[in-house]
């Protein structure tokens, strides 16, 4: 079954607080959206330091619409957030970012695309992604290539 998670997306730390004020006992994660007003137009609160500040025990999808979001990664990296998610058409060196740090290199990293093109494949696999998965486009094909790499 689909995880649903409720997505915060506020301009400041005093609209995500009572976000996760409202939502503490009734779910365990959120998703926080990130966003600089470059990748994307909206800006939203986006300092990783203040989440030790939150109410509850919500851990966090922290989605980064950011331009080079390898950048933001290392900050976002705290023990309440359990998933850091960006665009691919954000940047071009999220991959060897991570496996270039000795902090990330542990994070498992699973390429989802649209391309088959086998010199995209060797590329991720020789920055040192995990495993990599072409999007299928109906949706129980999908979740079956999501299935394999979960098993």
């Amino acid at each position: 079954m689909a995880e649903v998670l409720p997505a915060i997306f506020e301009k400041t730390f005093e609209g995500v607080f009572e976000k996760c004020e409202r939502l503490a006992g009734v779910c365990e994660r959120a998703q926080l959206d990130v966003a600089d007003g470059v990748f994307v137009r909206a800006t939203s609160w986006q300092d990783p330091v203040r989440l030790s500040e939150l109410p509850g025990e919500l851990l966090f999808d922290v989605h980064l619409m950011v331009e080079k979001p390898e950048q933001a990664i290392k900050n976002w990296d705290r023990s309440s957030v359990f998933r850091i998610t960006f665009h691919a058409s954000a940047t071009y060196d999220v991959l060897r970012t991570i496996k270039g740090d000795d902090r990330l290199r542990h994070i498992p990293v699973i390429m989802l695309t649209t391309s088959g093109d086998p010199e995209d494949v060797a590329r991720c696999y020789d920055l040192g992604a995990n495993s990599y998965v072409m999007k299928a486009l109906d949706f129980s094909d999908f979740m079956a290539r999501v299935k394999t790499i979960k098993d």
